[in-house]
């Protein structure tokens, strides 16, 4: 038929579909809204990842049966604590969550959200640069899952150590791979590791991926 396409629909355009769909599979989690809580008074940016993706996140867990997982930016907890939920969730040994934040403030505020969900005996937290202290947990691997949320730039390295240690058909996910809008058009160093790291994880050469459009951009890759 001719004339010209009809425009695409864009869920994000919809405020009304939005709600819907979150009504149903985003349920409000007492324990996550009271460390969102703990993190506003504490003065963390609100930067945790949004609850769409969160529950993209625990799906994900889930179905591949996530048990030893690693967490590239803790911020105050509220992903982790989802994370573990998550992996509880699933049948056999009990998870371990190894999670690393560079900001020993952050850090604080992570530990009493840790404490308030019960799941301490879970975590273990690290405090500074994530490209020095993941040597710390390697023989504790192959992990089954890779998620990154901090250190944009740092991206492409935290995918090299993915290949190495995590185990074959182990997923790495990535919070926004967008940045924002900016990852065609800026010249950050933050774009440039972005774009290395898209380029690297979708050749198809040891990952096989693709982008989840929800939020900022959730990558998910399956390590080949």
């Amino acid at each position: 038929m001719g004339g010209a396409p009809e425009k695409g629909f864009s869920v994000a355009e919809n405020g009304e579909l939005v709600r819907y769909l979150q009504s149903h599979f985003t349920p409000s989690d007492p324990i996550l809204d009271q460390i969102v809580q703990l993190q506003e008074r504490a003065g963390l940016p609100a930067i945790q990842l949004s609850p769409f993706d969160l529950q993209h996140l625990g799906v994900i867990i889930r179905m591949i049966g996530a048990k030893r997982i690693v967490e590239i930016g803790t911020l105050g907890g509220y992903s982790g604590v989802s994370i573990l939920q998550a992996a509880n969730g699933v049948s056999g040994a009990q998870p371990e969550l190894h999670t690393f934040e560079i900001r020993s403030d952050h850090g604080a505020v992570a530990e009493e959200a840790f404490t308030l969900a019960g799941v301490t005996h879970q975590v273990k937290l690290y405090i500074g640069d994530a490209h020095v202290r993941l040597t710390e947990i390697e023989e504790r691997g192959p992990f089954d899952l890779l998620f990154i949320d901090a250190d944009k730039a740092g991206y492409p390295d935290y995918l090299d150590w993915g290949e190495r240690n995590l185990r074959s058909g182990g997923v790495v996910v990535a919070d926004n791979v967008f940045l924002k809008g900016k990852l065609i058009s800026g010249e950050s160093s933050a774009v440039l590791g972005m774009r290395k790291f898209i380029e690297r994880v979708s050749s198809g050469l040891k990952w096989h991926s693709t982008v989840l459009p929800t939020g900022d951009g959730l990558l998910v890759a399956v390590r080949l």
